[in-house]
């Protein structure tokens, strides 16, 4: 008898539980189907010709873009077929969220995700202006050459830009030096920056973009070997350091 009663006890319980899911229940919300095609991305809104909507949605959709700029305000008048806002997308497996957060993990591993507040693409750029003087106009820094920010070479290339030609604009201005001063720094700067800065900024780029890991061996074997021979070492260290392209620049006439 008493194992009917927690038979019946038991199956009391469970009716319960179940009623009480079956009440607190979310309704069902019916919703539109549609097939997913490759298209403009297009969003109308009518509400008497102004663009102050009262009902407001939220769509979410896997499109990684940038929205640019909206210059309507609250209420402007718009025209049926009137782009109101355009969204421009972008590479998403480069600046997709959960990617940029696979990255930052991978480089420093934290707990919760990292605070983006932006994020963009950088285009590399190899340039060197074929003119760098042209009457009273010179060109130095990033206005000469540009090229990947690996080691620092823009920087400091620049620097040796500016003192070079800070030294022969004096000797201008002070009648000490002609004009031919002018286009021995273009000849001087111009040529580090082709055979140095160029050249290195390169190589370190590839060396960077390269995925053997053989390669990647040989490199930590050459620079092991650089480092047991003080000679080398200090060879490699005048090169790397821009020191010795700087000094070789100056021979030039």
């Amino acid at each position: 008898m008493r194992t009917r009663n927690k038979i019946a006890l038991g199956m009391g319980f469970v009716a319960l539980a179940a009623l009480v899911v079956w009440a607190l229940r979310a309704p069902p919300v019916s919703v539109e189907l549609a097939a997913v095609e490759r298209g403009v991305f297009e969003q109308s809104v009518s509400d008497d010709g102004k663009t102050r909507v009262r009902e407001r949605y939220t769509v979410f959709a896997p499109l990684a873009g940038r929205l640019e700029r909206i210059r309507l305000k609250a209420g402007d008048p718009v025209e049926q077929g009137q782009v109101v806002a355009l969204l421009t997308p972008v590479a998403p497996a480069l600046l997709d969220a959960r990617s940029v957060q696979k990255r930052m993990q991978g480089f420093l591993p934290r707990a919760g995700d990292y605070e983006v507040r932006y994020q963009s693409i950088y285009r590399v750029h190899q340039r060197v202006a074929g003119e760098w003087r042209r009457g009273r106009v010179l060109l130095a820094g990033d206005a000469a050459h540009l090229n990947n920010p690996l080691g620092g070479f823009g920087l400091n290339s620049g620097i040796h830009d500016a003192v070079n030609l800070a030294d022969k604009l004096a000797g201008v201005w002070l009648g000490e030096a002609g004009e031919p001063a002018l286009d021995r720094y273009v000849r001087q700067r111009r040529t580090a920056t082709i055979e140095q800065v160029q050249a290195m900024s390169i190589r370190n780029k590839r060396l960077l973009e390269e995925r053997d890991p053989a390669v990647h061996r040989s490199r930590m074997e050459e620079l092991v070997a650089l480092a047991n021979d003080p000679q080398r070492a200090r060879e490699h260290v005048l090169e790397t350091s821009m020191i010795a392209g700087l000094r070789k620049s100056l021979e030039i006439r």
